[in-house]
């Protein structure tokens, strides 16, 4: 997409690695707590706890998002001196920011699914959503701006969120034996 774009994606995914540190975080503790409460023999807490986890790292990203997007010029800063860089990312940094809240949702659950002993079912899932985000990402650079690229982490986030959720809520991993 050119020289600027890249400029713009690598400003923006440094900065988006900053703002889902505490997803990464609170998505290891759902899988931990998974884990331990199944071993407990208490599989029907683990619901109860994964939206705990889930208010607590909304709650969390919210306010670095919220920062992030009342001040974009003061993050990207930090990242570059150019000017028209800053400018050219601020729409894709507004998007990371609604990308952070709905990972802070996906990325538990998704982890929730480890945490149930069914890491295959987790490495499918993983593996036929990464198919079809590189394909959403294919199809935006051919189309649109940088900032629309960057959708394709609420396409992700979304799309390992609505599944892994329906796993959990549906599927037969509290007959499991871990």
């Amino acid at each position: 997409m050119g020289e600027t774009a890249l400029g713009v994606s690598s400003v923006v995914r440094s900065t988006y690695m900053i703002l889902i540190i505490p997803c990464f975080a609170f998505a290891a503790t759902a899988n931990t707590l998974t884990s331990r409460i199944i071993g407990e023999g208490k599989s029907d807490e683990v619901m109860a706890m994964l939206r705990k986890v889930v208010k607590n790292a909304v709650l969390c990203s919210l306010v670095l998002a919220v920062f992030t997007a009342i001040f974009p010029d003061l993050v990207l800063r930090i990242y570059t001196d150019d000017l028209n860089l800053v400018a050219a990312a601020i729409p894709s940094i507004y998007v990371i920011c609604v990308a952070t809240i709905l990972g802070s949702v996906g990325v538990i659950y998704f982890e929730a699914i480890s945490g149930t002993g069914n890491t295959s079912a987790a490495m499918a899932l993983e593996f036929g959503v990464l198919i079809a985000y590189m394909f959403y990402i294919y199809l935006t650079t051919k189309v649109s701006t940088i900032a629309v690229v960057w959708t394709a982490e609420w396409f992700y986030n979304i799309i390992i969120g609505f599944i892994s959720f329906c796993y959990i809520w549906k599927a037969d991993w509290r007959k499991r034996a871990i």
